[in-house]
């Protein structure tokens, strides 16, 4: 009413009623066309796509590797996942472990077993974590239900570590195969790092797996940790084909292959709730590995069917035929 008033007395009140009508008269329009496109203007929240974000998005980043890891490059810091052909991952309801292995015949050994597991671990591989990224899956690889909340296993003496990350203060990554005896080519597949204490992880340094002088013996604190060590070791070798069991001077060997085989054997794999803890963990790993669609996608094949590794490698010399009883 002020506003009209106001306009009364004003001498171009003509004018200003001729305005007001027109912006009137524009409105209703916009109001009519709105009304028969029925598009309603989208709120903030609908224009905008949610976005979320995880420690494994932060961190890693798709990136092309080989069938043995022979051309994946990576470095400290940066992020290292990567995809093979293979595809997508699958999700846990659509696996079946059981059929996992249906490719590989009982008549297979040696070299043919080798290359057979090599070729099922590519196919079933569909992506590598990355080295530095997989402190933020420890958590889902290294502990039991019973485990306390925050808590993990250290590598080799099952010592209850943070499973936060906490800049190498009180683990580290170990290189389970060392780096400088070709590690680094197998370093970003999940299935080989250990997070272990820093003092154990130096006091290992890269001495090879044994029982002998100049040895490391991964069971030093608790005896069954020598047939999970051997076991990946046995996988490493069929995941990269260029690695070989049995330390000499050469860069791309590792540990004592009669010692591997015989902690194999004297220390198997189970399922048994009542078994030491390292052996239920790794059951507790090759699952988590498998079945998590954010991890690998494939299996250690040596902790399924342990015995591939006598057929594989029992042929060696007259030691490994003892230990595997071949005559």
């Amino acid at each position: 009413m002020f506003f009209l008033l106001s306009l009364e007395r004003d001498k171009d009140y003509n004018n200003h009623m001729t305005t007001f009508k027109k912006f009137l008269s524009l409105s209703l329009l916009t109001l009519l066309v709105a009304a028969c496109n029925n598009s309603p203007t989208p709120s903030s929240s609908e224009e905008i796509k949610s976005e979320t974000t995880s420690e494994t998005t932060s961190e890693t980043t798709s990136e092309t590797t080989s069938e043995d890891y022979g051309t994946s490059t990576t470095s400290e810091g940066t992020s290292d996942t990567s995809t093979t052909s293979a595809g997508t991952s699958t999700t846990s309801e659509e696996k079946d472990p059981s059929k996992y292995y249906d490719d590989i015949l009982d008549t297979y050994t040696g070299t043919t077993l080798l290359n057979a597991l090599n070729q099922l671990n590519n196919k079933n591989r569909v992506r590598t974590i990355g080295y530095k990224n997989h402190r933020f899956y420890y958590k889902y690889t290294e502990k039991l239900p019973e485990t306390p909340k925050g808590k993990m296993y250290g590598f080799y003496d099952d010592a209850l570590v943070s499973e936060q990350w906490d800049g190498q203060a009180t683990w580290n990554h170990e290189h389970v195969w060392p780096k400088s005896l070709g590690g680094g080519k197998v370093e970003d597949d999940m299935h080989m790092p250990r997070p272990t204490s820093v003092k154990i992880n130096s006091d290992r340094g890269n001495k090879p797996y044994g029982s002998g002088s100049g040895a490391y013996d991964p069971g030093q604190f608790i005896a069954e940790y020598r047939g999970v060590a051997a076991r990946i070791i046995f996988y490493c070798a069929i995941a990269n084909t260029s690695l070989d069991i049995d330390y000499t001077t050469d860069s791309s060997t590792m540990g004592v292959l009669p010692d591997l085989l015989k902690w194999n054997l004297e220390y198997l794999p189970t399922k048994s709730e009542t078994a030491a803890t390292c052996l239920r963990v790794e059951q507790v790993r090759n699952e988590a590995i498998y079945s998590r669609p954010e991890l690998q996608g494939n299996r250690n094949p040596f902790i399924d069917h342990p015995e591939y590794a006598c057929r594989i490698w029992g042929t060696r010399d007259s030691k490994t035929k003892q230990i595997c009883g071949i005559n």
